[in-house]
């Protein structure tokens, strides 16, 4: 009987006599400042192929993890510190809750102060419309307005700054896909005029027209002296004009066999134009699609890369939102009542 009474004080009266001096005496009332914003993409969409600022819902969900995970890093932490006087701030609670309290084992450092900002700093995203709700819990209301609203300065301010790295790096492929694309171009026409050089071409397809009118000349000037040489030698076969008709013959039959020789040596020669003449055509649209790109990486480096839009601005609360008094004490009493339950 004495052991269920020790029990009963040491494990229901003591703790629920602790609880409610604690949270109806010491807790320090919290008061939370809430505020929401959205990140839109300026930059082309990967999936739209355009630069405009459309609802598009995944991006905007990537850029409110992205805002988060800078708003809770240790430089935007530092931000904080620096422009608020945060450490002072966080102190300023109960010695149970407050930073430097019994749940930091009455120590402090700038790891601790860290894990505490993490702690009380809520950010949560809206994966179907990518809003993000900010909320932070301090013991003053408009501390904690001040806070959030540094966090989400230092957001902003650090995205924004990541869109214009990305311009700028777009800005500099792009300007170095037009160098590339003239020295290929550079690289091309040297082929091509080097090639007219050795071989005396210029176009295979003219060379041949050209070839194919000088033979075609060529054998009906020889058909018509032949057909001349033949109706003389009927008439009159012992005329010296017939011997002049012949040495005419051989001669443009000699011609017609050099100029198939020339055309045949031309012939092998030429397979290697179109795959030049292509190389130049591809190099001159890789040139032309290059600047494109680069004349819209250099305006789009003119305009900002992510738009903040805020949603609503941090919240000044007019009243506590905690500790819950009621509802705390009570569960500290029916787990206790369990507790002494079990080991009775």
């Amino acid at each position: 009987m004495k052991i269920t009474n020790k029990l009963l004080v040491f494990v229901v009266l003591i703790p629920n006599v602790i609880s409610l001096i604690y949270y109806f005496g010491i807790a320090s009332p919290l008061y939370q400042s809430t505020a929401q914003i959205m990140i839109e993409t300026t930059l082309p969409h990967s999936a739209i192929g355009q630069s405009s600022l459309t609802s598009y819902a995944p991006d905007r969900v990537k850029n409110a993890y992205t805002l988060k995970n800078i708003i809770l890093s240790w430089s935007g932490f530092e931000y904080v510190c620096k422009t608020t006087p945060f450490e002072k701030w966080s102190a300023d609670g109960d010695f149970v809750t407050a930073y430097g309290g019994l749940f930091n084992g009455f120590t402090g450092s700038d790891i601790q102060l860290w894990r505490y900002y993490d702690q009380h700093l809520s950010l949560s995203i809206d994966k179907n419309d990518g809003i993000l709700t900010a909320t932070y819990t301090g013991y003053n209301p408009a501390r904690s307005q001040k806070v959030l609203q540094a966090a989400l300065s230092y957001g902003e301010s650090r995205i924004s700054q990541t869109g214009q790295m990305i311009r700028a790096s777009r800005l500099i492929a792009a300007k170095h896909a037009v160098s590339s694309a003239e020295k290929a171009l550079d690289k091309a026409n040297l082929s091509m005029s080097t090639y007219r050089k050795k071989n005396a071409i210029y176009n295979p397809t003219l060379f041949y027209q050209n070839e194919l009118r000088n033979l075609t000349g060529l054998t009906l000037k020889a058909a018509e002296l032949q057909s001349q040489e033949a109706a003389l030698s009927q008439s009159a076969p012992k005329s010296q004009t017939i011997s002049a008709y012949k040495k005419g013959i051989a001669s443009l039959r000699a011609k017609i066999i050099e100029t198939q020789k020339y055309a045949l040596d031309k012939s092998n020669k030429a397979h290697l134009y179109p795959v030049l003449a292509a190389n130049q055509s591809i190099a001159e649209k890789i040139l032309e699609l290059a600047k494109e790109n680069e004349q819209k990486a250099m305006t789009e480096a003119a305009s900002p890369s992510f738009l903040a839009i805020t949603l609503s601005n941090p919240s000044k609360p007019l009243g506590s939102s905690g500790p819950n008094r009621f509802l705390d004490a009570f569960i500290v009493l029916v787990v206790t009542v369990l507790v002494w339950s079990f080991l009775r």
